[in-house]
């Protein structure tokens, strides 16, 4: 056989031997990089749900704070009315 010949079955006979090695290494780095992805994603899920009861609190409150904001409107109306009819009063008796 000639130099090269060997290198190369050399080279040959070194990757069959280390072939296992290398696959098992990559194997650990892609379930890690899946694990963290999982992780990830449960974490993303748990912040999307607290996010989406939060937007039902603050619509809950919002339209409460809107029917109280109509009700003191009314009051309002109703004490201006009140005034303008004692204001009536006091110009009709003086």
């Amino acid at each position: 056989m000639l130099d090269f010949e060997i290198v190369a079955m050399l080279a040959i006979c070194y990757r069959a031997r280390h072939y296992p090695v290398v696959q098992e290494q990559r194997r650990t780095a892609l379930e890690e990089k899946l694990r963290v992805m999982q992780t990830t994603r449960d974490e993303l899920q748990t912040y999307a749900t607290q996010q989406a009861g939060l937007v039902g609190e603050l619509q809950s409150r919002n339209s409460q704070l809107t029917i109280d904001s109509e009700s003191l409107r009314r009051r309002i109306a109703d004490l201006q009315q009140v005034r303008s009819f004692h204001t009536l009063c006091i110009v009709y008796v003086a």
